[in-house]
């Protein structure tokens, strides 16, 4: 396949962190369009709950998504990995100055 694509060694595709680092970074905005929509319908307890949990309800999502890519593409799990982290260190933070 090489001279289709221009590669000219058969090693295969294993990601980049940088690939897996935007998607997550687009997952969690996807996942913070969610908590405002649910907020504007049921309330601003959602939305409360959805942004103090951010970084927990990520978990739902990511540990499946991180696991399945793990085995096809470990350097874009790894940049998935290191976003998730990132996010949750930032909510803990949040969270301890806010209570």
């Amino acid at each position: 396949m090489g001279w289709i694509d221009g590669s000219t060694t058969n090693e295969p595709d294993t990601g980049s962190v940088i690939r897996g680092f935007f998607k997550g970074a687009f997952l969690g905005f996807v996942q913070a369009l969610a908590t405002f929509f649910l907020s504007s319908i049921f309330g601003s307890q959602i939305l409360i709950g959805g942004l103090l949990f951010f970084g927990l309800i990520q978990l739902i999502y990511v540990i499946p998504l991180f696991l399945s890519m793990n085995k096809d593409t470990p350097d874009t799990a790894k940049g998935l990995a290191i976003y998730a982290a990132l996010v949750a260190l930032l909510n803990g933070v949040c969270a301890v100055v806010v209570t």
